[in-house]
């Protein structure tokens, strides 16, 4: 009798701690999986990237268009969906604009910074160029 209450408290504790949060996450996949629409970007348990051409509940499959290649899946292979991704075309539509500004607000730091900061900065560009001077003489014995 007196093992009893230890064993019914470590089933409680496996319940709560393995089980339960278990479920949780069982049922959070399936609320991934029954809310999949065309056009979203998902992930997949291997990896890969795609977007969903097609999602058939009955037969439990999903067809990706991975830039022009249609791959079939089984619902249970997406991991994820990508809500926000940024794309290399995105990146590329925007235009990256270097100004003077950015190099005097550099200055300005130098110049108006206190000791220690400047103390750092110049340890830092001291540390640059002895990494590349390291680099200089490695290729020089190679030679």
């Amino acid at each position: 009798m007196e093992l009893l209450l230890p064993f019914a408290i470590m089933m409680g504790l496996m319940y709560f701690m393995i089980i339960k949060p278990q479920k949780k996450q069982a049922q959070e996949k399936q609320n991934l999986l029954n809310n999949l629409t065309k056009g979203q970007t998902i992930i997949t348990i291997g990896g890969l990237h795609g977007v969903v051409d097609e999602v058939n509940m009955t037969k439990g499959i999903v067809v990706l268009d991975c830039e022009g290649i249609y791959l079939t899946y089984e619902l249970q292979a997406v991991a994820k969906v990508i809500t926000n991704e940024v794309t290399v075309d995105d990146l590329s539509a925007a235009p990256v604009e270097e100004s003077a500004d950015d190099i005097t607000s550099t200055e300005n730091i130098i110049e108006g910074g206190s000791a220690e900061e400047v103390e750092k900065l110049t340890e830092t560009a001291a540390t640059d160029s002895t990494t590349d001077e390291s680099v200089d003489t490695k290729s020089d014995n190679l030679n």
